[in-house]
């Protein structure tokens, strides 16, 4: 969340963390530059984009280009309201409820 609306982040940690963007579940949002809406997802399990697999019930945060990136214990201890999820596991199929899954993982939303 900026001053100017929603935005995916640019950086690893940024500040104002609202939610992860997923098409599984969330609520729909407005506010990015081309005035459409997004959905968010502040709650519950949803498929979303990490940089890479990780061990269950590691630390995520949002990393650049909107993927979510493990959390250092540094970044937890000094930003731990910037935890958006841990990551839950690996989906095996390739949709879900007709939903292309493209290399997502299941993250549990905190």
């Amino acid at each position: 969340m900026t001053e100017k609306g929603i935005r995916l982040s640019s950086r690893k940690c940024e500040p104002g963390i609202l939610g992860l963007h997923s098409d599984t579940y969330g609520f729909l949002i407005g506010g990015v530059t081309d005035r459409k809406e997004i959905h968010i997802a502040v709650g519950g399990f949803v498929l979303a984009c990490t940089d890479r697999e990780y061990a269950p019930g590691t630390p995520l945060t949002a990393g650049p280009g909107g993927k979510l990136t493990k959390m250092s214990l540094m970044e937890r201890i000094i930003y731990p309201e910037r935890m958006v999820g841990v990551f839950h596991q690996k989906e095996q199929s390739y949709t879900w409820n007709g939903i292309p899954v493209n290399g997502r993982h299941w993250i549990k939303v905190r």
